[in-house]
This record gives structure tokens, C-alpha cells and sequence, in this order.
């Protein structure tokens, strides 16, 4: 299997999560996948090195950040030439946007991209005011075109089901912390 991970960041320090993307493409090279990340930035020396000795490739999404401020709506058009030329069967988001990834979607879909996608919900959603506002979330728009959903928790989960998402399509990947 070969996956693509769009994370919005720019990669100053090898911090968690840059370890354990890198750790996640050890994985699944051992497993004979492959594993691309794409970030807003170039990774700092460290990251970048540790990436590649585990066996993930990594790419810049142009436009996507000035080095400053991430512009959510500058990661559509290189993303979908990316995803051209990796031809990944999987993509994952981190860190993104909820109407530019549904955009990322349906212009992937345009131009004959097909790949499963897949929602990373890192933290809580504040709870909608009222059903009205539940019910046509940005993220509620998102769930039409995605896949799946993986939370860090359950309230996460939960959050995302209040929107009306399918419990067919969420999933709870506890963050290193076993389950209450």
C-alpha cells in the first residue's frame, strides 16, 4: 500500500509527531508499504534525516505556508499534483483545513484520483451551539467526501458524531494512554 500524509506544519524541531510519522514509515516499509509526507514546510535537517533513515519520503506543498502563516487554500493545487504523481492508495490529514481538504477531494476525484482518504481529528471540537449548527458543520461538509475519521480519544469521537458523521466511519486511535 502506498499512503500519503498531508500535515500542515512546518517542521522546526523533531518534535512527537515528527518521531512518530518517521516511526510509522519504518513500520510500514518493514511491511513492504511506503509512506509520503507532505509539509507546509521544508523539515529541519534532524527531521528530514530521520524521515528518509525510516524509510519515508517527504515533500514540500508549495503555497501552503509562507514560513509564517499556513494558508489553508494553497494546498489544493500542488496536493492534487502530488497525489498525480505518487498515485498513493491512501491519504491522510493531519493538521488541515476542513473545506480546502473537501476541495482537495472533489478536484482529486475531477481529475481521476481515487485514493481512500482519511481524517486525523487531533483535538475537541467545541460542542455546536444548537442541531442547526451540527448538521452543516464544515466538518459535517467534510464527512460526504471522506472515508474515515480517526480521533485521539473518545470525546473526540463523539465530537464528531454530534456533526452526524457515520459511526461506520470513525475510530478512535488512543494517543498512547490506554482507555478509561
Amino acid at each position: 500500500m502506498k499512503m500519503l500524509a498531508l500535515c500542515n506544519l512546518r517542521p522546526a524541531k523533531l518534535g512527537a509527531f515528527e518521531s512518530f510519522i518517521a516511526h510509522l514509515g519504518g513500520e510500514a516499509s518493514a511491511r513492504g508499504h511506503s509512506l509520503d509526507v507532505a509539509f507546509a514546510t521544508e523539515p529541519i535537517a534532524p527531521v528530514a534525516e530521520l524521515l528518509l533513515e525510516q524509510g519515508a519520503g517527504w515533500h514540500v506543498i508549495p503555497g501552503w505556508s509562507d514560513g509564517w502563516t499556513t494558508h489553508p487554500w494553497g494546498l489544493v493545487r500542488p496536493a492534487v499534483q502530488l497525489i498525480h504523481d505518487l498515485q498513493p492508495d491512501l491519504v491522510a490529514v493531519h493538521f488541515g483545513n476542513e473545506l480546502p481538504t473537501a476541495a482537495l477531494i472533489l478536484r482529486a476525484r475531477l481529475s481521476g484520483l481515487r485514493p481512500k482518504w482519511v481524517w486525523h481529528q487531533r483535538q475537541q471540537i467545541d460542542p455546536p451551539r444548537n442541531l442547526l449548527k451540527a448538521k452543516c458543520s464544515q466538518i459535517r461538509i467534510l464527512s460526504l467526501l471522506c472515508d474515515h475519521f480517526v480521533s485521539l480519544y473518545d470525546g473526540g469521537r463523539n465530537a464528531l458524531r454530534i456533526r452526524g458523521i457515520p459511526e461506520r466511519k470513525l475510530s478512535a486511535i488512543y494517543n498512547g494512554v490506554p482507555p478509561f
